[in-house]
């Protein structure tokens, strides 16, 4: 059982590997592609490209945000669970991951509320995903966030996910500008 943890976790860290190189090999080919520019901008996922200023000579950019999305992991509400440290457990709520705000929501007699008190929750599941609430490094400083626990055991995979609302101006529609949402994620051991 213990092998099969650890080749679990190998597997995934390998997934991982490939999908960051593979971002980098874009991030390069962006660069690449706009090195004649003069302005350094640095992007959602922390990589920093050279690009003219925005819009300027008709010239349209690409600017890598991460991957657009609304801002919850999943609009519907899923049956869940709350387990609190003390063991006790709460089976009768929907709840969803707003993850633009960074809260857990659910409703309680026809509201929508969020999870206030974090520290007194050991783990809460959404549908057929596991989450915690913990201290980690992110872009170096210091978080308090939810992971989605992809792997549990001796060694464990988590993943964290950020929202970044960008005002993105829509050159599709003749010049029209709509606000979107971009997901970044990084991933732990």
């Amino acid at each position: 059982m213990k092998t099969y943890r650890i080749f679990t976790v190998l597997l995934s860290m390998v997934l991982f590997n490939l999908t960051l190189t593979s971002q980098i090999n874009r991030s390069k080919n962006i660069s690449a592609d706009n090195n004649n520019a003069g302005t350094s901008v640095e992007t959602a996922s922390g990589q920093s490209i050279n690009s003219d200023t925005y819009g300027s000579s008709g010239v349209e950019y690409n600017f890598d945000y991460g991957t657009e999305t609304g801002m919850y992991l999943d609009e519907n509400w899923l049956p869940g669970e709350i387990v609190l440290l003390d063991e006790t457990v709460f089976r009768d709520r929907v709840l969803r991951y707003n993850i633009y705000t960074r809260q857990m929501e659910f409703v309680y007699k026809g509201d929508t509320m969020a999870i206030a008190n974090t520290d007194e929750i050991r783990d809460m599941k959404i549908g057929n995903r596991k989450f915690i609430f913990a201290s980690f490094i992110y872009n170096d400083e210091s978080e308090n966030d939810w992971l989605e626990v992809l792997v549990d055991g001796d060694y464990s995979l988590y993943q964290y996910r950020r929202i970044v609302y960008r005002y993105v101006e829509d050159i599709s529609e003749s010049n029209a500008e709509t606000d979107r949402f971009f997901m970044t994620e990084k991933y732990y051991v």
